[in-house]
């Protein structure tokens, strides 16, 4: 091999990377997907999008916007190392810490961007932990209100 054509193998190498990359990067994944085949995307770095919700406690869960809300494609969302605080998803984390009654949670469409872990649970939690970089709301927030229970 000439070293002609190894630079020019090279160079072809890292455009192609960069592309694949960058199409990874600008096509958000749907939740119900990553729960038909979890041990596919278990340790990756992807881009989600789904409905956001935030409780008093703290703990904030995405579940995919297409997906039936009683269904397994639910992710518990912790914020990673490198997270990226931005006015707009200050505000949403923000909403959340502002809410009072175990009954209020907040709302909204977000696309996020995190490392996915596969927590091979099925059943009373969601399945999966996302270690989120990125947080973007897509939608105002929602303060929703729990049913309170009849008698």
């Amino acid at each position: 091999m000439t070293a002609r054509f190894r630079s020019v193998l090279a160079v072809g190498i890292v455009l192609v990377t960069a592309f694949v990359t960058a199409g990874r990067r600008g096509r958000a994944l749907s939740l119900c997907a990553i729960a038909e085949e979890p041990e596919k995307y278990s340790d990756l770095f992807l881009c989600v999008k789904g409905i956001f919700y935030g409780y008093s406690t703290g703990t904030m869960h995405i579940n995919g916007s297409e997906c039936d809300p009683g269904g397994n494609a639910w992710a518990t969302i912790v914020l990673g190392d490198s997270f990226e605080l931005t006015p707009e998803n200050q505000a949403l984390l923000e909403s959340v810490a502002r809410l009072s009654s175990r009954r209020e949670y907040v709302k909204a469409e977000v696309i996020v961007d995190g490392r996915i872990e596969d927590l091979k649970q099925r059943c009373f939690a969601p399945e999966f932990t996302i270690h989120v970089t990125r947080l973007e709301p897509l939608t105002p927030v929602f303060v929703a209100h729990l049913p309170v229970d009849e008698e």
